[in-house]
């Protein structure tokens, strides 16, 4: 099963806003995440700090709890791209931090995950 979060919680993750009440409900040990396959955040990330409005951009980072992984999917990045690694690591140390917090006893540990790139189709934006 998998889920998709809003994409005000990737926000909340990157910027490590842990105590948002609607943030650590949606991590609460009643909605079971750690029963999902896959837990989808789409992220809005401003990577044209003189750009606001239209220095954005879109990508999806995905907790894959089936494959033990970390992923991101984005169309015009890797993480060889040291904005979107840290990023990256932001959001996943957010995540482990609300997982260790609400699922304390729960049979999946994250201590392991790695944090990989799955090749999307690339845009060109020249």
């Amino acid at each position: 099963m998998k889920v998709v979060m809003p994409l005000r919680f990737s926000t909340m993750l990157q910027q490590m806003s842990l105590d948002d009440q609607e943030l650590t409900s949606r991590f609460k040990k009643s909605n079971r995440l750690d029963c999902k396959d896959m837990i989808m955040f789409p992220v809005i990330e401003n990577i044209d700090k003189t750009k606001p409005i239209t220095g954005n951009h879109y990508w999806v980072f995905n907790l894959n709890i089936r494959d033990r992984k970390f992923e991101v999917l984005d169309s015009w990045r890797t993480l060889t791209n040291k904005t979107l690694d840290g990023c990256a690591r932001s959001i996943v140390a957010s995540i482990k931090s609300l997982w260790d917090k609400h699922y304390p006893k729960s049979h999946i540990s994250m201590d392991d995950f790695k944090l990989v790139n799955i090749d999307v189709a690339k845009q060109n934006n020249e």
